[in-house]
């Protein structure tokens, strides 16, 4: 390739990246956040529900949205789950300027977040078009949605192999970190690949990443994982690109979290599109609790039908005349001792 031609062609990279809109550099399709009267902060959690689609931040259409999409919303915040959704009068709120980006959403209503894919907004029926009532009103109050989540975070109660991204200036961006052995730690770049990155944001409810980087940082918590197995995008980031014999990082290139990871994720999807990633509870590792739960309930299943037979076996021995504790009982009686 020619000096000129290769001249060229960075210049072109460079007038395209300059091109986009600051927020493009920022945000990921399918981000949302809580307005509440102008403030747009990360820990909001009451607002007016804006979404980012097509490049820009807009509101959602109330048309169809109900308490199974709120819900997704607040988990897709990282909440538990939300505690109520209305008009922005209903809340004090001011409505923001700007259409609808997003109507007809219908996520399904009482799906737990972690026996679902339901983490994400457009994992639902939704629909994107420009011609709904929301526009043909001017976007007036009475056309938009309000949430208010509940405050309890997903990850405030752990599982071993639950990931998260910290630190970052919106959900679907932060460093990469990981439970285990009681511990949040984060995960080393020098094996990190796309596969990795790709697995990591469909176990949170995205589709696939954006883009993956070396952070190192001054961090006091444990180092967890520098071992990447999976070869290929995968549901669980845990189960299927984490060793299960993984130990805190405390030697060679990945010590002192010289190499963290830092990811950015996306969602890549058609109106209307209502892929699933795999169960969340699959992502558990080291389950042991888990198995105790299991063995727990066939103990106790296998100790209720033993006594229940045994019961039965004695009422009905006692009205059997082949039965040796009717002879017993005639004996008894026929000694007057009943």
């Amino acid at each position: 390739m020619s000096p000129v031609l290769l001249l060229v062609l960075i210049c072109l990279s460079v007038l395209s990246i300059i091109s986009l809109p600051a927020d493009a550099l920022l945000y990921a399709n399918g981000d949302v956040r809580l307005n509440r009267n102008g403030s747009v902060s990360i820990d909001n959690t009451l607002g007016v529900l804006e979404v980012y689609i097509n490049d820009e931040w807009g509101t959602v259409c109330s048309d169809g949205f109900g308490t199974g999409s709120a819900a997704a919303v607040c988990r897709q915040l990282g909440y538990l789950d939300s505690l109520s959704y209305g008009l922005p009068s209903k809340y004090n709120l001011q409505t923001p300027v700007g259409p609808p980006v997003l109507t007809d959403v219908q996520c399904p209503v009482g799906i737990d977040y972690a026996a679902s894919g339901y983490l994400h907004i457009l994992r639902c029926p939704h629909s994107t078009s420009s011609t709904n009532s929301c526009n043909n009103n001017n976007n007036n109050d009475d056309d938009v949605i309000a949430i208010q989540c509940n405050e309890v975070l997903i990850t405030s109660n752990p599982y071993n192999g639950q990931i998260r991204l910290v630190n970052g200036p919106i959900q679907s961006t932060g460093l990469l970190e990981i439970y285990l052995y009681n511990d949040w730690g984060t995960v080393c770049g020098e094996e990190f690949n796309k596969a990795a990155a790709d697995s990591a944001c469909r176990q949170l409810g995205y589709t696939e990443s954006f883009n993956y980087t070396i952070t190192p940082n001054s961090m006091t918590s444990p180092v967890w994982v520098d071992d990447i197995t999976c070869t290929e995008s995968e549901s669980c980031f845990s189960t299927n690109c984490v060793n299960d014999d993984q130990s805190e990082v405390t030697s060679g290139p990945c010590a002192g979290h010289a190499m963290d990871i830092s990811l950015s994720c996306t969602f890549v999807s058609t109106d209307g599109d209502t892929l699933l990633s795999g169960n969340e509870f699959i992502c558990r590792i080291h389950g042991v609790d888990v198995l105790v739960i299991v063995l727990s309930s066939v103990f106790g299943f296998f100790f209720l039908t033993c006594l229940c037979v045994l019961i039965t076996c004695i009422v009905c021995c006692y009205t059997v005349r082949t039965c040796p504790l009717y002879a017993y009982k005639q004996k008894r009686k026929y000694q007057g001792l009943i």
